[in-house]
């Protein structure tokens, strides 16, 4: 961990944490563990590495002590790791209790589909995974609530599922708040991708695809990669580098031109949008009409990630300034100008919109 590193972590740290290890990068099978940050272009900035051929709870607690006697005591909004625990209770000792945990959801889909192979079935492991994604996506709290009582209740009759739902409700049941997106909205944390894509970079970029024999060549090429990441970051902040969240927002702004205005409702908390291809309403609302980070689209006239929120997954769970979002600012800069007729048909909508949510409780995948 080098100053840059460190201010970083001081700077950001407040936000999201995020950490996990990988094995493979070196001939003693050390396992590479890394500490990010989510920057103002919420791209992920590793703080800290640590290099050890044990993952358990007395060796990251030594690891977060250096770490605070670097950057100070640390209190994140998210906290976001892999299923095991010893991330997290090390951290606890260490540092203040994060206001949220979260499990990383790509790991979560890993490990049920490893564990799949309990049903013998291929149908109904099939069938299984369905109805886990639903349930796992599902942003409605009560919602959720009867969807997953309805799933383990159907599946713990059934012989050839016994054992699946026995290894969810020992591991997944209780803890449902760490994995649900019922319970992550607007965390602007999802996945741990951040890291999984460092690491990535790492071992076949800098490490070249090869196992490094040495330590210290080892150590060579994460400073080297940490240098290189702090000058991508100089660019992007002084030459307007196109950040991959940047890219997301002018790809909605684009999708978003090819919507109907018809689709919204103006209501007294916001404004509500029917879904082009399902049966959903979302709710837009402003919630930051101040904030001045730099994740804007200009043709929606400068306005930032930050300003509005959605209930859509791409916007609630995903972190993105959705299509839905854009469309509500074309749909209040053109009402704003004069001489344009802006009469939406609120009938029309409601008229022509059924809404299926609680088909789902049923888990009717027809």
């Amino acid at each position: 961990m080098n100053s840059g590193q460190c201010e970083m972590l001081e700077k950001y740290g407040s936000d999201c944490i995020c950490i996990d290890g990988t094995h493979g990068l070196n001939s003693y099978d050390f396992e590479l563990h890394t500490l990010l940050v989510l920057d103002d272009m919420r791209q992920g900035f590793p703080c800290a590495f640590l290099l050890s051929n044990r993952s358990d709870k007395e060796v990251l607690t030594i690891f977060f002590e250096y770490v605070k006697l670097s950057a100070g005591n640390i209190t994140p909004n998210v906290f976001m790791s892999d299923i095991c625990e010893s991330y997290f209770n090390a951290w606890l000792e260490v540092m203040s209790r994060p206001k949220l945990r979260l499990y990383c959801t790509w790991h979560i889909d890993r490990a049920w589909r490893k564990n799949l192979s309990k049903i013998g079935s291929k149908e109904k492991q099939a069938d299984v995974y369905k109805q886990l994604r639903i349930i796992l996506q599902e942003t409605d709290s009560s919602a959720f609530h009867i969807m997953i009582q309805e799933f383990c209740t159907k599946n713990s009759s059934d012989p050839e599922t016994i054992e699946f739902i026995n290894y969810f409700k020992d591991n997944y049941l209780k803890n449902f708040k760490l994995w649900a997106y019922c319970c992550r909205l607007q965390a602007g944390l999802n996945t741990n991708m951040h890291i999984e894509r460092i690491h990535r970079t790492i071992k076949y970029i800098y490490f070249r695809g090869r196992n490094i024999k040495r330590l210290d060549k080892c150590i060579h090429a994460l400073m080297t990669f940490v240098r290189d990441k702090l000058f991508d970051r100089l660019i992007v902040l002084n030459k307007g580098k196109i950040s991959s969240k940047l890219a997301t927002i002018r790809s909605r702004h684009k999708t978003s031109l090819e919507m109907s205005l018809n689709l919204i409702v103006s209501v007294e908390n916001g404004w509500q949008v029917a879904s082009s291809n399902c049966n959903e309403l979302y709710l837009i609302q402003e919630v930051d009409i101040n904030c001045k980070c730099q994740l804007i689209c200009t043709g929606c006239g400068d306005v930032c990630l930050h300003h509005y929120s959605c209930t859509c997954i791409d916007a609630a769970i995903k972190w993105n300034m959705c299509k839905h979002i854009h469309l509500v600012c074309k749909f209040r800069h053109e009402k704003d100008q004069p001489g344009i007729n802006f009469n939406i048909g609120n009938n029309n909508i409601y008229n022509n919109f059924t809404f299926y949510r609680f088909k789902l409780f049923k888990f009717d995948f027809t």
